[in-house]
């Protein structure tokens, strides 16, 4: 028996929570991909700011979902390491929406785990760090 598919390696599964600018079917989508994934309406938190949302899936360790790249790339640019972000392209029906995350689901669950470095206070370097390729040709990701 193999790994279920939103689960890569020996890591924590993926989960995802998805922005309410998006459709609500993109739960499905997720799940049916074998990753956890919450909709912002369905938590309660439409209409809830930005920021605010950020800190939700920062605290639970959600992988963020919106198309409002422009928004929440300069939010995450101020955290730091997070659980990721993903950004489905703006104006898209909800069937279109649910292929582009499909595609990026499959991406991801490609991808090998990643370690999340923890710094000491007294380091001013990690202990370790691995880089691996990044999906784009001809960069790569340090971690």
């Amino acid at each position: 028996m193999g790994v279920p598919p939103g689960i890569r390696g020996t890591g924590a599964p993926l989960r995802f929570l998805i922005d309410e600018c998006l459709h609500a079917s993109l739960t499905r989508t997720a799940n049916e991909a074998g990753f956890e994934a919450y909709h912002v309406v369905h938590r309660g938190w439409a209409g809830v700011p930005d920021h605010r949302l950020l800190e939700h899936a920062l605290r639970q360790e959600l992988t963020f979902v919106t198309n409002n790249g422009k928004d929440f790339k300069k939010l995450m640019s101020k955290v730091g390491v997070h659980p990721g972000l993903v950004i489905i392209r703006q104006c898209v029906e909800p069937v279109l929406q649910q292929e582009l995350f499909r595609v990026a689901l499959k991406q991801l669950a490609k991808l090998p785990d990643l370690k999340i470095t923890r710094w000491k206070s007294t380091q001013t370097e990690p202990s370790t760090f691995t880089s691996f390729p990044d999906p784009r040709p001809g960069r790569f990701i340090l971690e």
